[in-house]
């Protein structure tokens, strides 16, 4: 009868095979010709305990195998991470310069940040409201006011419309007799 791994371990164990005489007592003696029975069957259970022990070992070193590809694999991972931990980073922070970049400073060659393009549009329509509503002597005029305010004549300067109500133009006429000095310069 062919015996199992537990009843083989267990009587392995246990001592069940031993150098004492045979006996009902003691069936797995050796001693009184008992190793011609005890014997056989000893040399079938380490079979059978050999061959489990070596069914697991195989299995164990296929899962070890396994976790090592597994940490192999997760390792990888955790340098794809890092990679694209550090390319998220660098799109954070050029898409921080696309944003908040200042006037006139180039994120890319030629190319400027939303801050930049919104402060020529805010330039933009500040001259288009003032050719609107008329010219400024300098940057610091408050007032916007036509050509025709801003130009006034001085002594010996007259000054006049051309064209009043379509393509006007102003004329400049300087009498050189009522400027005080010029003839001196011309002689």
């Amino acid at each position: 009868m062919a015996i199992d791994f537990a009843t083989a371990i267990s009587r392995l164990l246990a001592g069940y095979w031993n150098s004492g005489s045979k006996t009902d007592a003691n069936p797995g003696g050796f001693g009184n010709d008992g190793h011609t029975e005890n014997l056989p069957a000893l040399a079938e259970a380490l079979g059978v305990v050999g061959s489990e022990v070596a069914t697991k070992a195989t299995a164990a070193s296929g899962d070890a195998s396994d976790a090592s590809d597994a940490a192999d694999a997760a390792g990888l991972s955790a340098i794809a991470a890092a990679g694209a931990a550090s390319a998220a980073g660098t799109a954070r922070d050029k898409a921080e310069q696309w944003a908040d970049a200042d006037e006139d400073t180039e994120v890319e060659a030629g190319r400027y940040s939303a801050k930049h393009h919104a402060a020529k549009a805010e330039q933009s329509a500040t001259d288009a409201a003032a050719a609107v509503n008329g010219v400024r002597v300098s940057a610091n005029d408050d007032t916007p006011k036509h050509l025709e305010e801003a130009l006034l004549p001085g002594a010996g300067i007259d000054m006049a419309t051309q064209n009043e109500g379509g393509n006007e133009t102003r004329t400049i006429s300087v009498n050189l007799g009522l400027i005080a000095g010029i003839a001196y310069a011309l002689s």
